[in-house]
């Protein structure tokens, strides 16, 4: 994970990397994470919930059966604090309006093995959700 601040305003951004040869575990749940960040930007809509976006990508993890390796929420609003309203996790009530900044971060731990997060910024506008990130994934 890294972020910078400029005028005042944060940034954030978060890639999973291998040393050496990455193994087909590891491969298999990059694709998982990737798919269940690519579905909520690609769905997310205003006046959807944080919690309604985030079953989004939720529901990419559970059918890949790793429900309980996704405990933390998808993401969360981002500006002049790194973390702010509104809250993109399970039960938000936050409502996501046009004009909202909020990360994207879809995560997989799998005990005594490791863990998968990709961390974007995106910019929900009336027509979805803009990547703000211009990062490899």
């Amino acid at each position: 994970e890294v972020g910078a601040k400029i005028s005042g305003y944060c940034s954030n951004i978060t890639r999973t990397i291998v040393l050496g040869q990455a193994d087909e575990t590891f491969r298999h749940v990059y694709d998982i994470a990737l798919g269940a960040q690519l579905t909520a930007i690609s769905i997310v809509r205003p006046g959807m919930t944080g919690g309604e976006c985030d079953s989004l990508s939720r529901s990419v993890i559970q059918e890949s059966g790793h429900a309980d390796n996704f405990g933390r929420g998808l993401g969360h609003g981002i500006g002049l604090a790194v973390k702010e309203a509104p809250r993109v996790g399970l039960n938000s009530d936050d409502v996501l309006a046009a004009g909202t900044v909020f990360t994207v971060e879809p995560s997989i731990y799998i005990p005594d093995w490791g863990g998968v997060r990709i961390e974007d910024i995106v910019l929900l506008e009336q027509a979805g959700a803009t990547p703000l990130s211009k990062a490899r994934k």
